[in-house]
């Protein structure tokens, strides 16, 4: 299986720190890779297996940004 984009509309976006936060904590994710946030559409995206989604969903989670809408 090869890896994929993927988007996810996550909550408590509120700055560039948070940001930063969000792509150096799933970019540690091993098979993560081009995280990338849109703090405007509170969106984030990357490139990973599809069998790493609940991982990266946990981890924004662990985090304090659940995908919205989970909470």
């Amino acid at each position: 299986m090869s890896a994929q984009d993927m988007h996810f509309e996550i909550e408590n976006l509120k700055c560039g720190g948070c940001g930063k936060t969000v792509v150096k904590g799933l970019s540690a994710l091993y098979g993560v890779t081009d995280v990338s946030v849109d703090h405007e559409m509170q969106m984030v995206s990357l490139n990973a297996e599809p069998a790493m989604r609940q991982a990266v969903l946990d981890k924004l989670q662990s985090m304090g940004f659940p995908q919205k809408g989970s909470t």
